[in-house]
């Protein structure tokens, strides 16, 4: 082997974690303490992680012509090299595997090719069946996997050592000696987390090729980490190892930076939004790359979101592609049942495997975009797995990352390709390419679309949203599906609220926190407010009061008791307050006696004051359909408006069935996936094998009616009034009579539209907005 052509270099920073094995058992009251013989036995197990753990995956991963040059890492529990490694503290218990990894049934369940990574490395073994799970139940049937449930802390190695090398000084700081080092590899690929490789090159432990000048400029890979905070080397791209890997334009050429957003939010000076929108996390992070002083200089930027997205930047494209999981961002759920630590390693191993790949065929195209979607495949394959029992090379129990499971998803990418459905993929504008009218608020992935927009909401009715938009983000709230940045940035700014909030009432005073609501009439504003709150997955009780409705305070203070006596009870209250916005003794009249309860988390009711605890207020407008329009409502300022709107933490703009001005060609999918929602409802006979069977005239009246009179009530109307109890078709004689259509649209533009069959307009009818116009002529001239 070590006389194969090609060769790669691997280095870095090294890690050892220490898991503390647990079985989560449940607590008993007077439990004795004090006593070692009266504890539950635990385990303690190393679990590799930084250049330890890369060198095993590229291992895995790497070609027969390829000799990998590493550093031998040496054994976990040898007293000799306790000060060799960064040590990491972590407990961990055993969870069920998931189920839908990335090639579900492809890849069978704990499927691992035994042998040695490298001569004495660990090796990976299958996780033990009919172990204890958290309820203390076995199933022989399921395998499980470890992941952390708490992080106790890091503790770095000593500033000085000698380590093991008998050369090294006591006063130098000892790194790793690269074995079967070359002075021109086709590959190098570094792991700097920033804890003292990126500065130790006076230990002559870098790669040959990078501390001297080779003839052949080898591609170097580069996992950055931001590092430790209070260190001068601390940054993305810092430190003596930075300097001279970017030391001339052919280096810069061949260099491949990996990094991750939340290493870049480290940094003070950017900002990076994290689970509001793809569109937004993408621009963010955009901008940071461009900002920087070295990185748009690099050959490739990859950012890494973990399991979930990446995004790639090509310096000589000069584009960003964006690759995202469609229905969850950073903080999905499906990957909190537990952490791992390997993602952003998974992703440089991938890269690695790309660029070894490319050297053996030099006529290849670098395909770094293939090398981030089967990372990603991988990652998720790696969190349903777990990490896996296994044996450090003297025999003593271990903890693995499941390098199997990564090669083998990995090379499932490599013959088949992307999962569908799971991922999307959409470039992000350059801001040095942007339009000046194409501003960074108003791009969105649905946005970019090429397709007809009639053609697209005619699909996703009849297909659905996963098959006719298969690239863009999906906003799911429980029932309710968006697919708008501005809706979704609006429900996951309020899921955080909320969620923050949860987290950190136990340790400061309770008192309520309040948001509003603003819409049309008939928007749906209680409905989505369900749908987001309980996306949450917390215990809740929901309260709706109709303020206009209320005779007297009296009544608000009978209502805020009931609120009170629900948060006694153990459940989070939910006070929906629709029509705040309504008279009461005059305009806004209702507002002044809810700045207290507000503020304090009181009220007071005759001579006593109450508290009210935790509880979300949602404030919904009943004449008011937007934040704007509600500031501008007369007598705001002398009903204490801005006193109220200081006591709001944040709105959502529901945008209803109808189109919101000129710049809203969207509407029209709004109103698709509502009424695919609809018409897929299991009372009803229309949808076979995922497809809804609807006539075209029917299709296009729903979707292009100029305005539903009661929003999306009355669009929800003429789908209940119409005779489909025992319809398999959807055709026009299914239609409600003019009479019925009447109440809810124009029933004369809406038949013609049905007659019409998209193909032509129908009469211009008085109020509608030029914008509406312009995008029917749009729908139809294609």
């Amino acid at each position: 082997m070590a006389s194969s052509k090609h060769c790669i270099v691997i280095s870095g920073d090294a890690v050892i974690g220490w898991a503390l094995t647990s079985k989560a058992r449940k607590e008993q009251l007077g439990e004795p303490v004090g006593k070692w013989y009266d504890q539950e036995r635990v385990g303690v197990r190393p679990l590799e992680g930084g250049a330890w753990l890369l060198d095993n995956l590229i291992r895995q991963l790497a070609p027969a012509d390829f000799h990998v040059a590493s550093p031998d890492w040496g054994e976990h529990f040898e007293d000799t090299n306790f000060n060799k490694y960064h040590h990491y503290f972590v407990t961990i218990k055993e969870f069920e595997a998931q189920k839908g990894g990335a090639q579900e049934g492809a890849i069978q369940e704990g499927a691992i090719q035994e042998g040695a990574i490298q001569e004495g490395a660990i090796q990976e073994e299958t996780a033990q069946e009919g172990t204890e799970v958290p309820d203390g139940t076995k199933s022989p049937d399921e395998k499980r996997g470890w992941r952390q449930i708490q992080i106790q802390g890091y503790s770095p190695r000593p500033k000085k050592c000698g380590g093991l090398n008998p050369l090294s000084p006591e006063e130098e700081h000892l790194d790793y000696e690269i074995v079967g080092d070359r002075d021109n590899p086709d590959i190098v690929v570094i792991e700097d987390a920033g804890v003292g490789y990126r500065g130790s090159h006076k230990a002559h432990c870098w790669p040959r090729s990078i501390e001297k000048d080779p003839r052949h400029i080898p591609w170097t890979i580069v996992e950055i980490g931001y590092g430790e905070g209070d260190s001068d080397d601390a940054g993305i791209a810092k430190g003596d190892l930075w300097k001279r890997i970017r030391s001339s334009k052919a280096r810069l050429d061949r260099l491949i930076v990996v990094t991750t957003a939340e290493d870049l939010r480290y940094d003070p000076k950017i900002e990076i939004s994290k689970s509001l929108s793809w569109e937004r996390t993408a621009e963010d992070c955009v901008t940071a790359i461009l900002s920087h002083p070295d990185l748009p200089g690099c050959r490739y930027v990859v950012v890494s979101f973990g399991p979930v997205g990446a995004l790639l930047y090509d310096r000589d494209r000069g584009d960003f592609t964006l690759y995202f999981d469609r229905k969850g961002m950073e903080d999905a759920s499906k990957f909190k049942q537990g952490g791992m630590w390997g993602f952003t390693t998974t992703l440089t191993a991938a890269i690695a495997r790309k660029m070894m790949d490319h050297c053996l065929q030099r006529r290849s195209p670098v395909r770094i975009d293939a090398a981030v979607k089967a990372a990603l495949e991988a990652m998720r394959a790696a969190y349903s797995k777990g990490y896996v029992e296994s044996k450090t090379r003297s025999g003593l129990p271990a903890i693995s990352f499941p390098t199997s499971t990564v090669k083998e998803s990995i090379e499932h990418f490599e013959k088949y390709g992307w999962k569908g459905g799971i991922f999307g993929e959409a470039s992000v504008p350059n801001p040095s390419r942007r339009p000046l009218e194409f501003g960074a608020s108003k791009w969105s992935i649905l946005g970019g679309l090429s397709e007809n927009i009639q053609k697209v909401a005619e699909s996703v009715v009849r297909y659905d949203v996963d098959m006719a938009l298969p690239n863009v983000p999906v906003g799911e709230y429980g029932d309710l599906l968006t697919v708008d940045r501005k809706e979704i940035e609006s429900f996951e700014s309020i899921r955080n609220l909320v969620r923050g909030y949860r987290n950190g009432a136990a340790v400061t005073k309770p008192k309520p926190i309040s948001i509003a609501v603003f819409g049309a009439p008939g928007s749906g504003k209680s409905y989505a407010v369900k749908q987001v709150v309980e996306s949450l997955e917390f215990d809740h009780e929901f309260r709706e009061f109709n303020l206009s409705q209320f005779g007297s305070v009296d009544d608000l203070w009978d209502a805020l008791h009931v609120v009170r006596d629900d948060g006694l009870s153990g459940k989070f209250p939910i006070v929906f307050w629709d029509e705040f916005d309504s008279e009461y003794g005059g305009n806004l009249g209702w507002l002044r006696y809810f700045l207290y309860p507000m503020q304090d988390g009181k009220f007071r009711a005759g001579e006593v004051e109450h508290p009210i605890g935790q509880a979300l207020f949602v404030f919904a407008g009943g004449t008011s359909d937007s934040l704007h329009s509600f500031e501008r409502k007369p007598g705001f300022r002398n009903a204490k408006g801005p006193d109220f709107l200081s006591r709001i933490r944040g709105h959502i703009n529901l945008l209803g069935t109808d189109p919101q001005g000129p710049n809203d060609p969207y509407y029209i999918i709004r109103r698709a996936i509502l009424l695919r929602a609809w018409l897929a409802d299991e009372k009803y006979k229309l949808m076979r094998d995922g497809y809804i069977n609807i006539d075209d005239g029917v299709l296009n009246a729903f979707l292009r009616a100029p305005r539903y009179k009661h929003g999306v009530r009355s669009m929800q109307a003429l789908v209940e009034t119409s005779s489909l109890s025992r319809a398999s078709h959807f055709g026009r004689s299914n239609l409600p009579s003019p009479g019925q259509l009447d109440l809810h649209v124009n029933a004369r533009e809406f038949m013609s539209l049905v007659r019409a069959d998209g193909h032509t307009l129908i009469p211009r009818r008085r109020g509608w907005s030029q914008g509406v116009k312009h995008v029917i002529r749009i729908f139809t001239s294609g």
